[in-house]
């Protein structure tokens, strides 16, 4: 079997085990911490990784200039999933990909890469924005503090999905330029397991 396969083979079953660890680690510690375990960039990571494996470190070293765009656009991402989950959560899902998608492509085809420290600083700028915007627009609830649970159904299909994205992340990396990569590595992908 050629190696790139391998390795993108490998990718997906080591970040599908991942997130399915977390999300049953998570279970035990309540939702809060389920949700923050769960959404650690613990895909970025593993994408990044196997990236450094298949192209080499230089380039998985160039990919991560667009980690903190692609985390931009994830915050955008989930601010739009906010905003139209009163409508459902199949619009909102349905929106905020969407929203994803555009979002990336503007960022690849009309804004110039940027490189670490101002997509850094970009990406901080419009976070902290964009929480004001949430924070003043909804209200306090507070916490649910029930256990979470998760059926093997959820975890397996949270685990395929962070399996499904890094595996993709690898396979771009074959033929995409760095930034693309870094970005792309840093779809949501368990985050909206999470969500939904």
């Amino acid at each position: 079997m050629n190696p790139v396969v391998l390795r993108i083979i490998i990718s997906f079953f080591v970040a599908g085990a991942w997130i399915a660890g977390t999300t049953l680690i998570g279970e035990r510690l309540g939702a809060k911490k389920a949700g923050l375990i769960s959404n650690l960039p613990s895909n970025i990571l593993i994408s990044l990784l196997f990236v450094a494996l298949t192209r080499g470190s230089e380039y998985a070293s160039d990919a991560t200039a667009g980690v903190p765009t692609g985390m931009l656009i994830d915050t955008i991402f989930l601010v739009v999933f906010i905003f139209v989950l009163k409508f459902g959560v199949i619009q909102a899902l349905v929106a905020s990909l969407a929203t994803w998608a555009v979002s990336a492509a503007i960022v690849l085809k009309v804004l110039p890469p940027m490189d670490f420290i101002a997509s850094t600083i970009a990406y901080v700028i419009v976070a902290a924005a964009l929480f004001i915007v949430v924070r003043a627009a909804l209200p306090r609830i507070a916490p649910n503090k029930k256990p979470t649970t998760f059926s093997w159904k959820i975890v397996g299909i949270r685990a395929f999905f962070a399996g499904t994205v890094v595996a993709g992340a690898v396979t771009i990396a074959q033929f995409a330029p760095p930034y693309m990569t870094g970005i792309f590595a840093t779809f949501p992908a368990a985050l909206t397991s999470s969500l939904v």
